[in-house]
């Protein structure tokens, strides 16, 4: 004699089996995307520490170039050339830091894009099984 059918014409074994399966892939995928979020966050703060190091030094060279120009101020027109190569030479390098802290801005709003893509991924992934789990308790007599 059989096993009865479900109304779907499946037995309970099969879902089952259906169902561990799922959930290894599941388990394997929420696994990875896992390595990959803490990869990205690690990155992240790494970005964030280097950002902070890049404005402590903007800061610095602003200091720097007030400092200087309040010098050369005070001692008048024979340092007026020097001034102008000093505030010429610590505008080039801030413009360079600030060239490199709107790269590392750009990394990581990248960074957290692709931890929100992960966590999409997760929820997708979880999703399914969920789904599934739920039909299974309903057609084990209603329970949710």
């Amino acid at each position: 004699m059989q096993t009865p059918l479900r109304p779907l014409g499946i037995s309970p074994a099969d879902l089952e089996a259906e169902l561990a399966a799922r959930r290894a892939s599941h388990r394997a995928q929420v696994d990875l995307l896992k390595a990959r979020l803490a990869e990205a966050g690690a990155r992240n703060a790494q970005l964030r520490q280097r950002r902070a190091g890049l404005q402590a030094e903007r800061e610095r060279l602003e200091q720097e170039i007030q400092r200087v120009l309040e010098e050369f101020d005070r001692t008048g027109t024979e340092f007026e050339v020097r001034r102008r190569e000093v505030a010429e030479r610590h505008r080039r390098e801030l413009a360079d830091r600030e060239a490199e802290l709107e790269a590392v801005r750009k990394e990581r709003d990248n960074w957290i894009a692709l931890e929100r893509q992960i966590a999409e991924g997760i929820l997708a992934a979880v999703q399914p099984f969920l789904q599934l789990q739920a039909y299974l308790r309903e057609q084990e007599g209603g329970r949710p």
